[in-house]
């Protein structure tokens, strides 16, 4: 059996190797609640941070005020982390704490990569082991649709599976979705959401589409940009610089692309088989409203119009709108009969002048759209694309292999046990910082001189009586 062969992982990868980290000293705690904690590092890696109670984790929501060198990639050599305990848990008492760091190769990053589309940010990607640790919440804080790139890895390297599907329910019968085994090379990052048009704007992209000021609008995918004007170059060429795909890679250092169709169609699955949908409930429908299609996508029976992404539930692999609200598009070249090709190796159109003796003339694109049927919302259905067509109900999702490659695991270090105690007289009461002391300092002076202007203006006004 072949495998799908990536043109991109060939300048993506890298080499693995596992860094060496370790706690120095004793984790310490302010008189605020902040602990502090130092550690160092033989090489470079991405380092992330768990706080513990009894071995037992305190949970990433409630870890969210980290910062210093952490979830990150750090330099060799000392690192500080500092957590504001007080404002993440107040009220608790903690007997044996610990704080777990783990240096990860960057060939074999965390799970979720942050790529920040800010003018001026200091620190592009950030790295975190699960959902939970990323601050705020990826869909309660409506920045990571607007101006930060959220991707989810999909770990895919060596799995085999099945692409198409053989007796689901609204599948087509022209032999587009025959069934087939596939067996992907390579891990890879594909976008948590639809690029949006504010995030294209944010690296200077000119609006598209239905884009305008109106804040709702700022979070619905970036439509009508043709697959050519995404690119600017065909494959296997890198995208062109002055393309929305080469202004993301400038803002974030990011080699950004359309996922191939096996690729999209594997994450798209959540992880589950044919028959379902991506977070594994039954397909119920095709040409109806379907119950379990309606918590995770904005199709023909759920609303019938574009919304902004993130507004239904995520699939196995916590991905949004996976299922209809925009038609992705994929890097592919469409052609009928894909059973022979493995998944890959279409990008550049070579496969369909050998294979069907004429050259190709449409993209793959994938996961239905806010007026298709839910049969054409399913994962194993595909339909193409125009690559010079403006089409208002086609989009895309982002995928970057980053620097993703060979597999290892994690080092893991645990610091010794340190007391917290994040209470205090008054839950109200700020935490004494020397801000905080500055800042009352100029209140005290504000108010004494409020209160002489006040005598001085009393005193007047009694004189002139």
């Amino acid at each position: 059996m072949k495998t799908i062969i990536s043109l991109a992982m060939a300048c993506s990868a890298v080499a693995a190797t596992a860094a060496t980290i370790s706690v120095t000293g004793q984790p310490t705690v302010g008189a605020d609640g902040t602990v502090t904690v130092t550690y160092s590092l033989d090489e470079p890696a991405i380092v992330t941070a768990d706080f513990q109670e009894n071995g037992a984790s305190l949970g990433g929501t409630n870890q969210w005020s980290m910062a210093g060198d952490v979830f990150r990639l750090v330099p060799a050599g000392t690192g500080t982390i500092t957590w504001n305990a007080a404002k993440d848990i107040p009220g608790r008492q903690l007997s044996s704490v610990t704080v777990e760091l783990k240096a990860w190769a960057e060939s074999d990053a965390p799970d979720y990569l942050i790529a920040d589309l800010m003018v001026g940010s200091t620190c592009r990607l950030r790295y975190y082991p699960s959902v939970d640790y990323i601050p705020g919440g990826i869909v309660a804080d409506e920045g990571y649709r607007m101006y930060y790139l959220p991707f989810r890895k999909i770990r895919a390297k060596g799995v085999t599976w099945t692409m198409g599907t053989s007796s689901e329910k609204g599948r087509t019968t022209d032999g587009r979705e025959t069934a087939h085994q596939v067996t992907l090379n390579a891990n890879y990052y594909i976008g948590v959401f639809e690029l949006t048009h504010a995030q294209c704007a944010a690296c200077g992209v000119s609006r598209a589409g239905n884009y305008n000021e109106e804040y709702r609008w700022r979070m619905i995918p970036q439509n009508r940009t043709t697959w050519n004007g995404y690119r600017g170059t065909q494959p296997p060429a890198a995208p062109s610089d002055s393309s929305p795909f080469g202004k993301i890679k400038a803002r974030t250092g990011l080699l950004v692309d359309f996922p191939t169709e096996a690729q999209w169609e594997f994450a798209a699955r959540g992880g589950y088989g044919e028959g379902t949908w991506g977070d594994g409930s039954a397909i119920l429908a095709t040409t109806s409203t379907d119950a379990n299609l309606s918590k995770l996508a904005c199709y023909k029976y759920n609303g019938n119009a574009m919304t902004s992404t993130g507004l239904h539930l995520p699939n196995g692999y916590g991905l949004y709108d996976m299922h209809g609200n925009i038609m992705e598009m994929c890097q592919d070249w469409y052609r009928v009969d894909i059973t022979t090709l493995n998944g890959g190796g279409t990008a550049d159109g070579a496969h369909y002048v050998d294979d069907e003796n004429s050259a190709p003339t449409a993209r793959v694109q994938r996961g239905g759209y806010y007026a298709t049927n839910p049969s054409g919302c399913r994962a194993s259905s595909r339909a193409s694309v125009e690559p010079g067509a403006y089409k208002t109900e086609s989009g895309c999702r982002l995928m970057t292999y980053a620097n993703l490659g060979e597999e290892v695991a994690p080092t893991v270090t645990i610091s010794s046990s340190f007391t917290l105690d994040t209470r205090r007289d008054d839950p109200h009461a700020e935490a004494t910082t020397a801000s905080t002391v500055e800042l009352r300092s100029k209140q005290t002076v504000f108010s004494v001189s409020f209160a002489l202007d006040m005598l001085k203006q009393i005193g007047t006004i009694i004189l002139f009586q």
